[in-house]
């Protein structure tokens, strides 16, 4: 079974927080064309969206086992949610609070029985705690960082042909 490891879990919130306060302000808005691309913006709001909806699914899993998860639609809540004018800083601030509430709920409130909990997920089927921990301690901030560095060395290679 998976341990909750907290400095990895703190590392990889400081990460992303650290990551966006860095990305440069014009690449926050810049769309690559690329099929169905996101901005950097989207990209940020939805890992925190994701984060909320984590938690949520988190509380499930110990208090609801075998529940149904509630799944997001990413694409149509990118699509019919402007993003744009949704606040990063905001956004970041309640990351690292659902971060630590996380963190907490790991250290002091999971008891050993809660562990083989579960929901389901339409498309995954059975989530547990390891499954849990394996999607939301960095593996899916990282995806999100990838497609933000794409953007970045796009935007960047655009700005030199200016």
């Amino acid at each position: 079974m998976k341990e909750f490891d907290k400095e990895k879990w703190n590392t990889a919130t400081r990460n992303f927080i650290q990551f966006v306060d860095n990305v440069p302000s014009g690449v926050l808005s810049f769309r690559p064309e690329i099929e169905d691309a996101w901005t950097a913006h989207e990209h940020i709001i939805h890992v925190v969206d994701s984060e909320i909806n984590a938690f949520i699914r988190l509380k499930t899993i110990l208090g609801q086992s075998g529940a149904d998860t509630f799944i997001v639609n990413e694409e149509q809540w990118a699509k019919n949610i402007d993003y744009s004018k949704e606040l990063i800083d905001d956004y970041l601030e309640l990351f690292q609070l659902i971060r630590e509430l996380e963190s907490n709920i790991f250290l002091n409130v999971i008891n050993s029985d809660q562990m083989k909990n579960f929901v389901v997920h339409e498309n995954y089927g059975k989530v547990d705690i390891e499954t849990w921990l394996d999607w939301y301690t960095e593996k899916h901030i990282n995806e999100h960082i990838i497609f933000i560095e794409r953007n970045i060395k796009i935007y960047e290679s655009l700005s030199k042909i200016v």
